[in-house]
């Protein structure tokens, strides 16, 4: 229908926001490139809105988990669609939103997730504040209130907070062992998206429609992100990873733990005799 209408309405379909950007990043209509852009951007954002939309789990929650699922469904909520009418309030309104929820999703990740290593969970907790201490910063600038300066160097660093929360987050998920190796691949490639940007604007930077091209592609390429969140949030009833083999290499497992078990008692019962003729 967006190839049929006109451009307007084709920018709205794949990007889900209004003409008016399509209007401010191509004024002058969309190039043949920018339009192949788009529809390559459509089979992929459809494929990544299947995963998203994918019921949870079934399974007993405790209270942390059930909030934790909660807020991470309202982020992904936030990420597809209320981001928009969340962007017509004040700047200040918007920073402080992101602030509580990512802090309360940072807490409960902490009392959620079985890290199963004290120096992991507060090496968590240290990347968290530097990611939060951000995220107040840009607040107190909304606010225009005292906002703290930092250098190039350090700026560079903290802008990887982001990338380095999720990195430590997605090595609890993996020692915690609920969340399925799908989750856990979703996790680590939205960390690669981050390292896309350069790539991809040395690449197309020589065209004239690049800029527009990378915006779409890391529009679509952005979703694995939300993918890795709701799939966090969907998993959180998970036992084990034993749920993501097949029937057949769980019959193996079964088959190695029973034999080492047999192997164990067969020897423990040669000590019992061998003590008993002592």
């Amino acid at each position: 229908m967006g190839l049929v209408l006109g451009d307007d309405w084709l920018w709205v379909a794949v990007e889900w926001s209004p003409p008016a950007y399509a209007n401010f990043y191509a004024p002058d209509g969309l190039d043949s490139l920018t339009t192949v852009a788009l529809l390559v951007a459509a089979l992929v954002k459809v494929a990544f809105l299947w995963l998203i939309l994918r019921a949870p789990a079934p399974g007993p929650l405790d209270r942390r988990a059930k909030a934790l699922r909660r807020l991470l469904y309202l982020a992904v909520a936030y990420l597809l669609v209320l981001w928009f009418p969340i962007a017509l309030l004040p700047g200040a309104v918007r920073a402080a939103f992101s602030f509580v929820l990512w802090t309360a999703i940072y807490v409960l990740y902490l009392l959620v997730i079985r890290w199963r290593s004290r120096v992991l969970r507060t090496t968590a907790a240290a990347i968290f504040t530097v990611d939060l201490a951000v995220m107040a910063n840009e607040l107190l600038d909304q606010l225009d209130l005292l906002e703290l300066e930092w250098d190039g160097l350090v700026e560079l660093g903290l802008g990887l907070s982001g990338a380095a929360a999720t990195i430590i987050t997605v090595v609890g998920q993996w020692r915690d062992g609920r969340w399925s190796r799908g989750t856990l691949i979703a996790g680590w490639s939205s960390v690669g998206v981050h390292m896309l940007v350069l790539p991809l604007n040395i690449f197309f930077g020589t065209i004239p429609s690049g800029s527009l091209v990378i915006t779409i592609t890391m529009d679509a390429v952005g979703l694995v992100s939300i993918v890795w969140m709701a799939a966090t949030a969907r998993e959180m009833s998970g036992e084990d990873r034993l749920a993501d083999l097949t029937p057949a290499r769980r019959r193996v497992i079964s088959v190695g733990v029973a034999t080492r078990r047999r192997s164990t008692w067969s020897s423990c019962s040669r000590v019992r005799r061998r003590s008993g003729s002592s």
